[in-house]
């Protein structure tokens, strides 16, 4: 892909010669959870097509290239950049084996890409609304995946996955979600403020933790995405905007299809 006077190289990702898998079944509920450290021959050249669509520089604008901004579609505390449906597909296409082998035992599953994008997480904390201070999921679908892959250096929070105390539920699926709502909302009600204005924690009096996975650059992790998760981000600190400096992620859901 050529933007202006730089080459991107994302039509064709491939995985690094050097790619280490693991796997683990996480909490009461079992849910797989695959981890690929070194997953990407070339992250780089994702991070520099972040750096191409940081917010304000007039990059984007000026080369017909795609900026940072709210998603406006989620509650996603920060930035997002869509990413080259090529790349999806491309990267998906280097995934499947590890996702047949781990995830769909059966060879009759095909994989799509639904939506690929890179995210910045950067919203002040004193100005998370009060569900950006929560476990989330992102479909109650049973045949829909989430991949994060870490784009950044040094500790800015990894992904934790919980188990609400109340209902004991990891993974919200449609029927769950009638329960699970009600009385979620009823919690956050009767808790207030004190709750929320901070990032979720490794947990809380409504969310226990039953795994973490430590952030480290070129690491994927691939789980359902009807489990309960959330970036675990340090209160602390003022995460940046921009990309050589923020907590920037590639994200992919994926739709597991019967053929």
């Amino acid at each position: 892909m050529r933007r202006g006077c730089l080459v991107f190289t994302l039509e064709a990702p491939a995985l690094s010669s050097n790619v280490s898998v693991s796997y683990r079944q996480i909490g009461r509920e079992l849910s797989p959870l695959l981890v690929i450290d070194d997953c990407l021959a070339d992250p780089d050249s994702l991070v520099e097509f972040a750096k191409f669509s940081e917010p304000g520089t007039g990059k984007g604008a000026e080369n017909l290239h795609p900026v940072f901004q709210q998603d406006k579609a989620s509650f996603y505390p920060g930035l997002r950049c869509p990413l080259p449906d090529e790349f999806g597909r491309g990267l998906l296409q280097q995934l499947t084996p590890l996702l047949h082998e781990y995830f769909s035992q059966k060879g009759d599953v095909a994989f799509k890409p639904l939506i690929t994008c890179l995210s910045l997480a950067c919203v002040k904390k004193e100005q998370l609304r009060p569900i950006q201070s929560l476990p989330h999921f992102d479909d109650v679908r049973n045949d829909q995946l989430a991949m994060v892959l870490y784009l950044f250096k040094g500790d800015l929070g990894g992904t934790g996955f919980y188990r609400h105390v109340s209902t004991g539920f990891e993974r919200i699926t449609r029927t769950r979600l009638p329960e699970y709502a009600p009385v979620l909302k009823a919690e956050a009600v009767g808790a207030g403020k004190g709750l929320f204005g901070r990032y979720m924690g490794r947990d809380n009096v409504f969310f226990d933790a039953t795994d973490y996975v430590e952030p480290m650059f070129n690491r994927a992790i691939i789980y359902p995405s009807n489990c309960l998760h959330s970036g675990v981000l340090n209160n602390a600190v003022n995460y940046s905007s921009r990309v050589n400096k923020g907590r920037l992620t590639a994200n992919m859901l994926i739709i597991c299809n019967e053929v």
